[in-house]
């Protein structure tokens, strides 16, 4: 699936933040998201896509803690990991020898033959920090 361009940022934070797309995108099947929960364990919570239409439809999203609970624990939600790393930095101090993790949702459906102008992350999220890295829209 190719990302589409959006507004130049490393990441967002899931607490309302709409990324809205460059320009409009073609009608398109699914979407994806890169992210990972930054502390606490599991984040999840229900995201909306806005179409250029007005309509609106949501979907709820879960990414797994991005140490996989220091590693004892497999990915929750279905999630694939897109990205590691043997460590983490630590402020202040060298970095931690823990495998950290980004990871992909599965495709996300959406309404067919729309087109999207945004995507809202989730208001209220349950457990962790859910920070998203990347949307990518396609076929």
């Amino acid at each position: 699936m190719a990302a589409e361009k959006v507004p130049c940022r490393s990441r967002w934070i899931a607490l309302s933040s709409s990324s809205p797309t460059a320009t409009p995108q073609k009608a398109s099947q699914t979407f994806q998201l890169a992210a990972r929960s930054a502390s606490n364990g599991n984040a999840s919570g229900t995201l909306t896509v806005t179409y250029t239409d007005g309509s609106t439809s949501t979907a709820t999203i879960g990414f797994s803690d991005w140490t996989l609970g220091g590693g004892g624990a497999q990915p929750a939600f279905g999630n694939r990991i897109v990205l590691s790393t043997p460590y983490r930095n630590a402020s202040g101090s060298d970095p931690q020898p823990i495998r950290t993790m980004v990871f992909g949702t599965n495709p996300i459906t959406l309404d067919a033959g729309k087109t999207v102008a945004s995507v809202t992350l989730p208001s209220n999220v349950g457990g962790g920090a859910l920070h998203v890295f990347a949307i990518g829209i396609g076929a």
